[in-house]
């Protein structure tokens, strides 16, 4: 069981009440009062069973202006921010390790984020980034 370390492409399955979604981590960054933590969301396919669950779900990808690209354009995901951590207790407390995905190197960004610091903030979220799912699809 992995319990730190983390890399971008871990899965992480909720430990409790929540099961269409999962969370993949992307990216830690390092600052001066602490680390923060960045994962994204996947509605998990639920015909499938451990990391496949999260190879074959959904995602949802933004993107902004950046003109210091040739593209001028950088995508990547919508992500929540574990910030001020000195560890990766709350991560821990939260969820289970699954295991590791690759992601596309284009998509490696964080574009935009929110916090949730229990259960009922995450249930919330989860049902408007589902909202958005559902509207990417129909």
């Amino acid at each position: 069981m992995k319990t730190n370390n983390y890399k971008a492409g871990d899965c992480f399955e909720f430990k409790e009440n929540i099961n269409e979604f999962g969370v993949v981590f992307l990216e830690e960054k390092i600052y001066p009062d602490g680390k923060q933590y960045n994962l994204f969301p996947v509605k998990l396919d639920t015909t499938k069973i451990g990391v496949d669950r999260f190879k074959y779900g959904q995602v949802y990808i933004t993107g902004f202006p950046d003109y210091t690209k040739a593209s001028g354009r950088t995508d990547g995901f919508m992500v929540y921010c574990f910030l001020q951590q000195k560890d990766f207790a709350v991560i821990n407390s939260f969820f289970n390790y699954v295991g590791t995905i690759s992601i596309k190197t284009d998509y490696i960004n964080a574009t935009g984020g929110t916090s949730a610091s229990n259960l009922d903030e995450f249930k919330t979220q989860l049902n408007d980034w589902h909202k958005m799912l559902v509207r990417m699809v129909a």
